[in-house]
């Protein structure tokens, strides 16, 4: 973190927990309770065992929309936290992932989302891929998004709620772009996941229980 950034928080929050005003609102406001909430509730979602890649970027929008709308003295202070660790944190594959989960489409719609994203995954797709392929998934991409064939299939559309991503995205038919979207919505959001299945792991087999 930005070490005049951290100094002021520091300061702000300091001299603000120590006055009377924190704790009488507190009481009332709950206006710490306020801050904390959405951010606890996304750190549960990213470490959870389900969460993807896809999640991330949707999540930080809310989070910081419910934190812009909180108003008190150190809230701008909090919102460049959140935006400093976003910066520190966000990779363009959170945005491509984002782009490919059909059940953000409607949302990513919106046009300053949309060309954002397009943008972001063309960046990625050219550096992963090479400048050929990266016109080649990004044409599939639109296809997809715009419900083109040869993905127009109903079926598979309806049974979106019913499928893990991965498994969903393995309904349609070989491509370029399905290759990657398997790969990218099977990635986990962090290690919390497999630590925990190290964890287990450790239970079954150790020295002395091998």
């Amino acid at each position: 973190m930005d070490p005049d950034i951290r100094k002021k928080i520091n300061n702000t929050v300091r001299n603000f927990v120590l006055s009377e005003n924190f704790w009488n609102m507190l009481d009332t406001n709950h206006t710490i309770i306020k801050f904390l909430e959405p951010m606890v509730i996304a750190l549960k979602l990213f470490e959870s065992d389900t969460s993807t890649f896809s999640t991330v970027y949707f999540h930080f929008k809310k989070l910081m929309h419910q934190v812009s709308e909180i108003s008190c003295n150190f809230s701008n202070n909090i919102q460049q936290l959140v935006q400093k660790w976003w910066n520190y944190t966000y990779h363009p594959v959170m945005m491509a992932a984002y782009m490919l989960d059909s059940c953000f489409l409607e949302k990513s719609k919106n046009t300053d989302i949309e060309t954002m994203g397009y943008r972001e995954f063309t960046e990625f797709t050219s550096k992963r891929f090479g400048q050929e392929e990266s016109v080649i998934i990004f044409t599939e991409l639109v296809k997809f998004r715009q419900k083109n064939s040869p993905y127009d299939n109903k079926t598979i559309w309806l049974s979106l709620t019913n499928l893990n991503l991965s498994v969903w995205w393995q309904s349609w038919p070989n491509s370029s772009l399905q290759q990657l979207a398997i790969k990218i919505l099977s990635i986990p959001t962090s290690f919390a996941v497999a630590e925990r299945n190290f964890s287990t792991f450790g239970f079954i087999h150790n020295k002395i229980c091998n």
